[in-house]
């Protein structure tokens, strides 16, 4: 039930309320069925979305940091949900304005980790396989052009890929986060009588496309 009212606060612009809202449901599951169940770390990877859409990508990446060492131990390497969670975390370094080089570098390795295991899992035309494949590639830029960088120019994630590949890039990476939502890459609950753990919120897409148009205003 709270989860189908988060919803309906995110499809209403409430974001706040919303994140509220999931953060009661991964608090209630914490408690009822402790740290390490499947549907306490469902519960957090939907929470950590919700924190990237809303731009509070610091909470989104400390949450993970508790959340995914206990899928890789408990669901194991190749469970998709551990795959979704480590993807999350990838992008919430490397989108986070205010990431250092050494989080772009940790990007890349933790999407490079996770693209061999997807692969060898999933198989190349799975779309978790995909979106990966795509933040990588983004990822891969960012870090290259801070590491090319001029001492003398602000290091800044948003300055990091040139400006005539930075909007373009950027877009494409978010709007590919945003489809990898829509096809099932992360698990976010959708209105419904009995909400599946593996069904999506399409909402999250747009919201995660609208990040992009403004972040690229911004730069």
């Amino acid at each position: 039930m709270q989860e189908n009212l988060a919803i309906t606060y995110e499809r209403l612009g409430r974001l706040e309320s919303a994140l509220q809202m999931k953060h009661d449901v991964y608090s209630g599951r914490l408690k009822l069925y402790g740290k390490q169940h499947e549907a306490t770390l469902l519960a957090a990877n939907n929470y950590a979305v919700s924190l990237v859409v809303a731009e509070r990508f610091e909470e989104a990446k400390a949450l993970l940091l508790k959340a995914k060492p206990l899928a890789q131990r408990v669901l194991g390497e190749g469970d998709t949900t551990t795959l979704r969670m480590r993807l999350v975390y990838g992008d919430a370094l490397y989108l986070d304005p205010g990431a250092t080089l050494d989080d772009l570098r940790e990007a890349v390795t933790t999407l490079e980790e996770i693209e061999r295991t997807a692969r060898r899992v999933l198989g190349t035309a799975h779309p978790i396989t995909s979106a990966i494949d795509y933040s990588l590639q983004n990822a891969r830029a960012a870090l290259h052009a801070r590491e090319t960088q001029p001492p003398s120019e602000p290091a800044t994630t948003t300055a990091a890929v040139p400006d005539s590949a930075h909007t373009t890039s950027l877009a494409d990476v978010v709007s590919q986060f945003g489809k990898a939502v829509s096809d099932g890459k992360f698990r976010a609950a959708v209105p419904d009588p009995e909400p599946d753990e593996g069904a999506v919120n399409p909402w999250l897409a747009d919201q995660i496309s609208k990040l992009a148009v403004s972040r690229d205003h911004r730069a």
